[in-house]
């Protein structure tokens, strides 16, 4: 079977030792069937994207993407609505990179808005645990995987990033947090939808 669906996570990165979207993405990827292909990526600015976009270029038959991020703080699992044309960090990158504030891309527009994700999509994934509709990727690289990938991809492939919150032991028990069960549970049905077309 060709593997027409991608999905990406990204490696732990500053104090973190574990990222909920690396488990979650090589989780499914060893338990998924053959339409699904992985990809865990380093957390640097422009890098994360040469290499998600190395692989669409090989693997032309892949028509949806998945992006997962980790966003310590926030206590459901998001979809990201709008890819932001900007970035603006006060720490640097995996690679010790910290740029300039500032567009991503000169020539490019403002910002892409997802016309695909709506309250009726989170209402459908609220079944398997905390969903949000999400305006803001930040400004780090998720922001950056993001607004590239559908810079150079969008015209042609159906593209999602999701935001996950911290693991249970990744902060205190008072901490926002999503189990790892429900973080599967969501992807996996936002995975049958995006392969069924269900809604």
């Amino acid at each position: 079977m060709k593997q027409t669906v991608l999905l990406t996570g990204f490696r732990p990165f500053l104090t973190q030792t574990v990222n909920p979207s690396q488990i979650i993405v090589e989780k499914l990827a060893a338990d998924s069937p053959s339409s699904l292909a992985a990809l865990v990526l380093p957390v640097e600015f422009g890098r994360a994207s040469e290499l998600l976009a190395a692989h669409l270029q090989k693997n032309s038959e892949i028509k949806h993407v998945v992006m997962l991020g980790q966003a310590g703080g926030r206590r459901s699992a998001c979809l990201e609505k709008v890819a932001l044309n900007w970035q603006e960090t006060d720490f640097p990158d995996e690679g010790g990179v910290r740029p300039p504030t500032g567009p991503l891309l000169q020539s490019a527009p403002t910002a892409y808005v997802n016309s695909q994700v709506d309250l009726g999509l989170v209402k459908v994934l609220q079944k398997n645990g905390p969903v949000e509709l999400s305006f803001s990727a930040g400004t780090f690289v998720c922001n950056d995987l993001y607004f590239r990938t559908w810079h150079q991809f969008g015209q042609r492939l159906n593209l999602l990033f999701i935001h996950l919150p911290f693991l249970p032991e990744q902060t205190s028990a008072a901490g926002p947090n999503l189990s790892l069960e429900r973080g599967l549970a969501i992807v996996t049905h936002y995975l049958h939808l995006s392969q069924t077309g269900e809604k």
